[in-house]
């Protein structure tokens, strides 16, 4: 469990990253050109820096979404004195 969450949700995030990475879209035509025109050291460096960018963007999600959950919790749970029972008379 990293920052509570669970790691099944971990893996299954991991697993779907992954075949979002290697499914043929706009992505895979500019590294197989990429890689085809300037060697397979310029292609590994693009695949480096698309898999970096989605790594921030996954962080950056993650800390907006605890960001937003304790926005919330402060605006619909604000911290209120409690009540002192009064002791028997």
């Amino acid at each position: 469990m990293i920052d509570g969450v669970p790691s099944h949700s971990l893996l299954g995030f991991a697993l779907t990253s992954a075949i979002i990475e290697v499914t043929p879209g706009p992505n895979m035509a500019y590294l197989a050109a990429l890689s085809l025109a300037q060697g397979r050291r310029a292609g590994f460096a693009a695949v480096a820096g698309i898999a970096n960018r989605a790594w921030i963007f996954a962080h950056l999600a993650h800390g907006s979404r605890a960001r937003a959950k304790d926005l919330h919790r402060r605006a619909f749970r604000p911290n209120r004195p409690r009540r002192r029972s009064r002791p028997p008379c």
